[in-house]
């Protein structure tokens, strides 16, 4: 059983059983946290990467707990923030971890691992954003965007004038539509 603190200093428990398996298999998320590596992405990386789908599973791990509190879903995700959601991530994957440490010890290391690697992976792509020539190629795909919609417009005024020239009624021309009933004119007095 692995424990975490919700920005509002309350602690709850996560404690990944069979039962825990199966009634997540029957929730609404209908995910099987007994195949991490499994789906597209496998869960265990889709867990890491969305968040949306990592509180809505908190949530379901917690329901007992959070119904017994009288907390409301939005009002459990609102305690997630910052610290507290990095403390809850933790806690799932310690408790879901230790599940498969004694029967499965392949998956239980594919569930610690599966954070190092998404955040080697994080890690790496901020080294290229701060290396060398990442400012200058961003500024030149933004300045090759720009000269794309500086074209357009300047194009614009052309396409106007090419739909008015167009053969058909303009509403200019057209007569007044007999359901349109003319105001009398307001007096001054």
């Amino acid at each position: 059983m692995a424990r975490f603190t919700d920005a509002a200093a309350e602690e709850w428990e996560i404690d990944i059983t069979a039962g825990t398996i199966k009634q997540l298999l029957q929730s609404e998320l209908k995910i099987d946290l007994g195949k991490p590596d499994e789906g597209d992405p496998p869960l265990v990386t889709r867990v890491h990467n969305d968040v949306g789908f990592l509180v809505d599973l908190l949530w379901e791990l917690c329901r007992e707990q959070c119904e017994a509190r009288e907390i409301k879903p939005i009002d459990f995700a609102r305690r997630l923030k910052g610290e507290a959601l990095a403390g809850a991530y933790v806690a799932l994957k310690e408790s879901w971890a230790d599940f498969f440490r004694c029967l499965r010890p392949d998956l239980a290391e594919v569930i610690e691992r599966a954070g190092a690697w998404a955040e080697k992976l994080a890690a790496s792509r901020v080294a290229k954003m701060q290396g060398p020539g990442y400012e200058e190629a961003v500024n030149k795909a933004l300045a090759a965007a720009e000269a794309v919609l500086d074209e357009e417009l300047a194009a614009a005024p052309e396409r106007v004038r090419d739909v008015m020239r167009r053969p058909g009624k303009s509403a200019a021309s057209s007569p007044p539509s007999p359901d349109v009933i003319p105001l009398p004119e307001r007096s001054e007095s």
